[in-house]
């Protein structure tokens, strides 16, 4: 039975939940800066807005700024790194108890 690398999967979890976090901040200050007048319809912003505010619960300290997009970022990478490692170190144990 093939291993998962502990490194390699933590590594893409975090890349990939860092890159999610960042989108998703960018996206929000795009959106709300743009107004109510603007494109968007108020229920998206507020949508957004309120989406943005959940994340921010796991995130403190994530504002409507791009440095705090970014800090938010890198604790979602840490967390997706440990998430990661987590669940690679467990897929390798017990894909030796269950081996066939």
């Amino acid at each position: 039975m093939n291993k998962i690398s502990l490194f390699g999967l933590a590594m893409a979890i975090g890349i990939t939940w860092f890159l999610a976090i960042i989108f998703v901040g960018e996206f929000a200050m795009y959106i709300v800066k743009q107004g109510y007048g603007g494109a968007w319809d108020e229920a998206v912003i507020n949508s957004i807005v309120i989406f943005r505010g959940i994340f921010g619960l796991a995130y403190p300290g994530w504002a409507m700024e791009s440095m705090g997009t970014f800090l938010a970022g890198l604790w979602g990478f840490v967390h997706g790194f440990i998430a990661g490692f987590m669940i690679a170190f467990t897929y390798n144990i017990f894909s030796k108890i269950f081996v066939r």
